[in-house]
């Protein structure tokens, strides 16, 4: 069975993939937010900036890590 992702998982692998193909200067939080199919508002919900999320995200690889 396949999971559901939640919302915050959509925008994690949604900013890992963006980040990935441009770097962090170059994504921004409107790309992230339309790849995950939201408003940028929702993504600010979950995150309060671009730097915030980079840093969950740089968190979770260590933590894989």
């Amino acid at each position: 069975m396949k999971k559901v992702m939640t919302t915050e998982e959509k925008i994690l692998q949604a900013g890992r993939a963006q980040f990935s193909r441009s770097g962090y200067v170059a994504t921004s939080m409107s790309d992230i937010a339309k790849e995950v199919g939201i408003t940028k508002a929702s993504l600010y919900y979950f995150f309060k900036n671009k730097q915030a999320l980079y840093l969950e995200i740089l968190s979770n690889l260590i933590d894989r890590v």
